[in-house]
């Protein structure tokens, strides 16, 4: 599954991955993922969301020490998600 969401992982990066917590919200649609892994700032070294309203999927990348950030914007073409696949 981690492979899936972040491909080209380097091996350091994927130690970061010892814990992941996700979470499917129901009511607005979002799926979003994130490691319990954080940098040096607090924030989840990697953290992948899903956003129904837009179709968008956002894949974020810090670097353990905090001083990179590398955010990624998705769109297939949909125009949105359908929310029945959550129900």
């Amino acid at each position: 599954m981690v492979a899936e969401l972040w491909p080209g992982l380097n091996s350091t990066e994927f130690q970061a991955f010892g814990n992941v917590d996700m979470n499917f919200n129901l009511k607005d649609g979002k799926i979003s993922v994130k490691t319990l892994a954080k940098d040096t700032v607090g924030k989840p070294q990697f953290e992948w969301s899903a956003h129904p309203e837009s179709g968008n999927v956002t894949e974020t990348r810090r670097q353990a020490d905090g001083l990179r950030e590398q955010v990624l914007i998705k769109n297939d073409g949909l125009s949105a998600f359908s929310r029945q696949a959550l129900e």
